[in-house]
């Protein structure tokens, strides 16, 4: 993503320590379609994220709340355009150092990990935009079609078949 084709919101630590911080992000049409064309979707229809951003010890911040966008998929099989809604939800703790956060090691698979403030402040606006191409299927399907686990025939692809012993050859020789 082109950070100067996007706006960008951050909200400074000691602005947050005083009371927590409400801030909404509601992209323009021309501000979804560069999204759109950078995560390679068909269009985006609705962008907005409503946050709150809450002071915490330590020189830390906690962002709280949810992400709402309408996207238009191509469909992977069918090159077929369809709509999509996403609710994705924001729970973000950011910190001076990644040592203030207590942790050693960075664990994928943790959603608890602790991201670095940029200078004294969090980017919410960016962590909006990584979520959101985070939440994106990978492998767009259209609804429409069926399952990814249907052969042609009618029968599933989990259907095992049928299992032939090695040794059915030796029943047919004859000695």
């Amino acid at each position: 993503m082109t950070d100067t084709d996007l706006p960008s919101l951050s909200v400074q630590v000691e602005e947050a320590r005083r009371s927590p911080v409400a801030v909404t992000l509601t992209l323009s049409p021309e501000e979804c379609g560069v999204l759109a064309a950078d995560n390679g979707l068909a269009g985006v229809g609705l962008f907005a994220m409503k946050a709150t951003v809450t002071g915490m010890k330590g020189h830390k911040l906690r962002v709280d709340g949810q992400i709402e966008a309408d996207v238009t998929y191509i469909c992977g099989v069918t090159l077929q355009q369809y709509d999509a809604h996403l609710d994705i939800p924001i729970e973000q703790i950011f910190a001076r150092d990644a040592d203030d956060a207590g942790r050693v090691d960075f664990d994928p698979l943790n959603e608890g990990d602790v991201e670095p403030l940029d200078n004294s402040a969090a980017p919410v606006a960016g962590l909006a935009y990584q979520l959101f191409t985070l939440a994106l299927d990978p492998y767009p399907r259209h609804p429409e079609l069926p399952p990814r686990d249907t052969v042609g025939n009618g029968e599933t692809a989990t259907d095992e078949p049928q299992k032939v012993s090695p040794f059915a050859v030796l029943k047919d020789l004859k000695l």
